[in-house]
């Protein structure tokens, strides 16, 4: 069974959109955490 070319540039590409997914997912856990932060601070402002 002869074995497939390897196209690196499609490998490259895959990589790089998954790298992309991974900081997207991060970054949306990080706006979670500074919204949660941020109201914290609200409520505890509040109750001074």
């Amino acid at each position: 069974m002869p074995e497939e070319p390897i196209n690196r540039k499609d490998d490259v590409e895959q990589d790089v959109r998954d790298t992309a997914d991974h900081v997207e997912e991060g970054f949306d856990e990080a706006g979670d955490k500074i919204k949660a932060g941020a109201k914290a601070i609200g409520n505890k402002i509040k109750r001074s």
